[in-house]
């Protein structure tokens, strides 16, 4: 029996959510500088991003590269970030927090919780997990199989001499665009 497992693409740059919808995608989590771990995109990368893509937006909600322990302030930014990326048209978004104890910042997860009520209304109360980290297709099979997963998540980023080059130089974070095919036929075979 076939299954199907839904795809989410980790996309850092217009050209990704362009490639994810030509390609029917099944979701997109959007972020810039996905190279140095993702920070929250712009507002402007969400709207283009949300005019382009026809499917699941999620929007990763970071404000700054490094840890995960979050002060006041970053706090603040990062609940604006949450409301914004709601009104632009985001079905769903990607935030964590720790404590400088390292454990899960309850209290803030809390807050955002509640302030997320619009967006948990209409996902039914769902909360997916979903494996998401060095996910290619040569290891996609052996994760489904080993975890019963019905849901993915990876950047398929390019790799190449020239390309690591120009990340060092702040360009473009391209998906690949052959490794996403190759990715779909697997999870749709």
């Amino acid at each position: 029996m076939k299954k199907n497992i839904l795809f989410e693409l980790c996309a850092a740059d217009i050209r990704s959510v362009e490639i994810a919808e030509h390609h029917a995608v099944d979701a997109i989590e959007l972020c810039q500088d996905l190279f140095h771990g993702g920070i929250t995109p712009s507002y402007a990368h969400i709207k283009c991003a949300r005019k382009i893509f026809s499917k699941e937006l999620a929007i990763l909600i970071r404000p700054r590269l490094g840890h995960f322990v979050y002060n006041p302030l970053e706090k603040k930014l990062m609940l604006e970030d949450i409301r914004i990326a709601i009104d632009l048209g985001a079905d769903a978004l990607v935030v964590g927090a720790l404590t400088d104890t390292n454990e899960i910042d309850v209290a803030f997860m809390e807050e955002i919780i509640a302030m997320l009520k619009q967006l948990i209304d209409t996902s039914a109360d769902k909360i997916r997990i979903m494996p998401g980290c060095g996910i290619h297709t040569k290891n996609i099979q052996a994760i489904i199989n080993d975890t019963g997963a019905q849901r993915v998540h990876a950047s398929l980023k390019q790799k190449s001499i020239q390309h690591s080059i120009t990340l060092a130089l702040g360009q473009e974070e391209l998906v690949d665009e052959n490794e996403l095919i190759e990715m779909l036929k697997i999870l749709k075979s």
